[in-house]
């Protein structure tokens, strides 16, 4: 599978707040960072994101570009992430993640950049 394949299925699979199937997608000793947390290992991150999704039900990103390195195996992912349906504004952000030789996110941080109108 291709690095944009594995980001499109991560994106998917996080905006269906699909915390098992988005736990699935990482490796066992995976880390995670964003502006607000830093957690380590799947099961954790898979809990991490159930209490995301259960704290802000209408949470969604919105992909806008994806660069890849498959040398690396690095994706860098321009995303707006929307908290709330009614949104006028949204949070402009930049996630980083690396895949293992497996296609299992080993990596992911999460930058936060600033809000935009939208």
């Amino acid at each position: 599978m291709y690095l944009t394949d594995l980001v499109a299925d991560y994106f998917k699979k996080w905006n269906d707040h699909d915390g098992a199937a988005v736990g699935a997608l990482f490796a066992e000793q995976a880390d995670l960072q964003d502006w607000n947390a830093s957690v380590g290992g799947k099961e954790e991150i898979q809990t991490f994101n159930e209490d995301l999704f259960a704290a802000c039900p209408d949470i969604r990103c919105e992909v806008r570009n994806v660069h890849v390195s498959g040398q690396t195996m690095t994706a860098t992912c321009e995303i707006l992430v929307h908290v709330n349906k009614n949104d006028t504004e949204a949070i402009k952000a930049v996630d980083v993640i690396t895949f293992d030789n497996d296609g299992k996110i080993k990596n992911l941080q999460a930058f936060k950049q600033r809000m935009v109108d939208v």
